[in-house]
């Protein structure tokens, strides 16, 4: 076989030799007459000029010294303080303001058997707790010392005598004042919308007779507003009315209102049965059927009847809840 002698590059192979000799010598560290050795020197390929920069401005992104997620946790720290010690302000705030107004409101007085302005004695019997109750108070006629005041004779209210509690809170100088919502009394009956018979003195300031009395009726239900009565006329103040003098009577014995539910029976056939109840010393029972009308359709209600059997010396009430009884004391 023909020896080929030496190999001579191509072309091709020279091109590529040339072209990467003239790389080479474009890289930092590169020296002449080593194509494929590099200098010893550290590289600084991985590490640019402006490296310590930026490094820098990482480093100034610490807020307050501290990395970014320390900082965000110590935010959190801090407003989750701040709303508790809110929280514990309100609290404290609000304990504070219902102390202070249960320290300035007066205490309701207990209710007694006592009612009227001046002496009154109560007597009561009940001989079971769902059947017949008998239940009576007795008052004497008050004496009005100021010009055009109007004075509390007796209250009744959810066939409880409360009268000692309304002569504390309701007088407002010459004025009676009423909110009913909530009415100003302990709940006597609790389940049942109640309403307050109010029996009151009106005079011109003189002794109290029956040539000048002025007693008058006023009824009131829970949650229907507050009222305000006021001396002079009986139109100046709602939901009243002069007593009447319906009925039958003697010398010495009247029926001067008569309050079924919500509203003041002014019949006359009623004012009847109730004097016969009296002379025949027979039960009154509280009813639609008594009364001769539904004044509170749908609704549990009382009753309170007030009168005098001596003239109006002495001032008296029976009062009872819807299917009790009770009796007039004519002693």
């Amino acid at each position: 076989m023909a020896s080929l002698g030496p190999l001579k590059p191509t072309a091709y192979a020279e091109t590529m030799r040339t072209n990467n000799a003239e790389v080479m010598a474009q890289q930092p560290g590169f020296q002449s007459g080593y194509p494929y050795q590099t200098s010893k020197e550290p590289q600084t390929f991985f590490q640019p000029e402006n490296s310590a920069p930026i490094l820098a401005e990482k480093e100034n992104k610490r807020t307050c010294g501290l990395p970014p997620k320390l900082l965000w946790a110590a935010v959190f720290l801090a407003a989750l303080l701040i709303i508790i010690a809110v929280a514990v302000g309100v609290g404290v705030g609000i304990g504070t303001k219902k102390s202070t107004k249960s320290s300035s409101s007066p205490a309701a007085p207990a209710e007694s058997a006592t009612a009227g302005p001046s002496s009154l004695s109560s007597l009561s019997s009940t001989t079971s707790p769902t059947s017949t109750t008998t239940s009576t108070s007795t008052s004497s006629s008050p004496t009005v010392s100021s010009s055009g005041s109007l004075k509390i004779v007796s209250a009744i209210y959810g066939a409880s005598d409360v009268t000692s509690t309304a002569q504390s809170v309701l007088p407002n100088g010459a004025y009676l004042f009423l909110s009913t919502s909530p009415m100003p009394f302990a709940d006597p009956w609790y389940g049942n919308v109640k309403c307050l018979a109010l029996l009151h003195l009106y005079n011109n300031g003189t002794t109290i007779s029956n040539n000048n009395l002025d007693l008058r009726t006023f009824i009131a239900c829970e949650g229907t507003g507050n009222y305000t009565l006021v001396p002079g006329p009986v139109s100046l103040s709602p939901s009243t009315q002069s007593v009447t003098n319906l009925g039958p009577s003697t010398s010495t014995f009247h029926i001067i209102s008569v309050v079924w539910g919500k509203a003041e029976i002014r019949d006359a056939d009623i004012y009847q049965k109730l004097f016969n109840c009296a002379s025949g010393n027979a039960a009154v029972t509280f009813s639609n059927d008594f009364f001769g009308q539904d004044t509170w359709n749908g609704t549990v209600k009382s009753a309170a009847i007030f009168y005098t059997t001596d003239n109006y010396s002495t001032l008296r009430s029976i009062f009872g809840r819807e299917g009790q009884s009770a009796y007039f004391s004519t002693a």
